[in-house]
């Protein structure tokens, strides 16, 4: 098998979303970093992207990917998106519709 071929392989099995946010939260940033990086090269820049949003999700104030909740859903109590906005005069963050789901398929 070449290296080409192998990477692709690689890239499809493990660009799965449901693997992908299993993983997320328990790789350190340079191992969620590095495998994102691969995605990408292999054209799976859409897995990249969840994998980081995953990773991220378990990040602590501090860590690379860190991104607090939102502080609108956070209110709400659903917490489920990835926000740094800050609520606007109405208590509603100006990025409601464009969050990075970590639970969203691809």
């Amino acid at each position: 098998m070449s290296a080409y071929t192998a990477l692709a392989e690689f890239a499809e099995v493990w660009s799965d979303s449901a693997v992908l946010i299993d993983i997320g939260g328990a790789l350190n940033c340079r191992e969620a970093d590095t495998l994102a990086d691969l995605l990408r090269a292999a054209g799976h820049g859409g897995a990249a992207a969840l994998l980081i949003a995953a990773h991220a999700y378990d990040d602590d104030e501090g860590d690379a990917h860190y991104r607090p909740l939102c502080q609108a859903e956070a209110l709400s109590g659903t917490g489920t998106r990835l926000c740094d906005e800050p609520l606007d005069e109405h208590g509603n963050c100006p990025r409601a519709g464009r969050h990075v789901d970590t639970l969203a398929p691809l």
